[in-house]
């Protein structure tokens, strides 16, 4: 399934095939109610999951008493749908992946989560705290100007297209290369664009 339609077709993905998942609000009412409290919680036990799978801790899923294969789980976090010209679309896992990409108002910031053994490096106060600076700096700039160089747009158009203009992005300077090693390469992207 995940290949043939997710990977295959050319159609654009945003339209045909999203994924998503809606959350209640959380049991912690003071926290659920303000987006940066309840990012910072979501973000933090997302965290402290992809530290678990990276240091191999989780107890795996059983049926009848007997374990059942967990592999697919190393794509959970670090992985990044990579579009190709003429062929499938590529899911590369970065299996070093230690950062979490944050996008609001176009703009891309990034903070590192896990250490080099795996372990969370930062506590949910912490992640609070980097939200919220990322919100104050975020909101410098008006949208109509942040979204000249919006790079998420891209990804709506059909895969063929989306493919040539990444290439060309990339081809086009160090720094963008680089800027799509970050974003490919995170455990995650956290949007907390206005709702």
């Amino acid at each position: 399934f995940w290949s043939d339609a997710y990977l295959a077709p050319d159609s654009s993905v945003v339209m045909n095939l999203n994924p998503f998942f809606v959350l209640e609000d959380g049991p912690d009412n003071n926290r659920s109610k303000d987006q940066c409290g309840r990012a910072a919680s979501l973000t933090f036990s997302a965290i402290k999951f992809a530290s678990s799978l990276k240091r191999e801790t989780i107890v795996p899923d059983a049926f009848r008493g007997k374990p059942l294969c967990m592999d697919q789980f190393r794509a959970l976090f670090g992985a990044s749908r990579v579009p190709k010209i003429g062929e499938r679309d590529a899911v590369e896992v970065d299996p070093e992946s230690s950062h979490v990409v944050v996008l609001q108002n176009n703009q891309m910031y990034f903070f590192q989560a896990l250490g080099v053994d795996g372990s969370v490096c930062v506590n949910e106060q912490d992640i609070l705290e980097i939200l919220a600076a990322i919100q104050t700096d975020a909101t410098k700039l008006p949208p109509d100007i942040t979204s000249r160089n919006s790079l998420g747009v891209l990804t709506t158009l059909p895969r063929k297209e989306w493919a040539a203009a990444r290439n060309v992005i990339v081809s086009t300077s160090k720094h963008n290369e680089t800027a799509f090693e970050v974003i490919d390469g995170a455990l995650f992207v956290l949007v907390i664009d206005d709702v």
